[in-house]
């Protein structure tokens, strides 16, 4: 589908994309009549677009802060490619489970999920592992499983 703009540009419309049919040959102005109108005067240009919905920009939500996030606790220096990790998702009835099994001190029957979130997360990020032998184990468990 061909179409031609106001300043008598021939475009072709492909699906979301533009393409022109005719390249530039050099001897174009920079600006517009147009574009020289809305440089003098913003005021202008802003009313000609006041008609569009304006959006708030989007803010990503804070995390709870852990022990594991701060810069002293890091060893490794790939930072910047561990990602952070959202406890708060997780059912109370999953953080009660890692409770019981990892046995963390301090912590009844009865405790309120924020209370809980934070000691998962303190007792992660006090855990030490090595990362080859966890690659080497989960490589074993996925060959045993594809044998399945």
């Amino acid at each position: 589908m061909c179409q031609i703009l106001g300043d008598g540009e021939e475009i072709k419309l492909q699906r979301n994309a533009l393409q022109i049919l005719e390249h530039p040959t050099g001897n174009e102005a920079d600006f517009s009549e147009e574009e020289e109108e809305e440089e003098a005067a913003p005021s202008q240009a802003a009313s000609h677009y006041s008609h569009l919905p304006q959006h708030q920009p989007r803010v990503p939500l804070p995390l709870p802060h852990t022990e594991g996030a701060s810069p002293q606790r890091r060893s490794s220096s790939r930072t910047a490619a561990i990602p952070r990790i959202n406890l708060n998702k997780l059912d109370i009835n999953a953080l009660r489970r890692y409770r019981t099994l990892h046995g963390l001190p301090g912590i009844g029957p009865h405790t309120s999920k924020d209370q809980l979130v934070v000691a998962v997360a303190e007792h992660l990020s006090a855990q030490t592992m090595d990362e080859m032998a966890v690659l080497e184990k989960f490589r074993e468990r996925a060959k045993r499983y594809k044998a399945l």
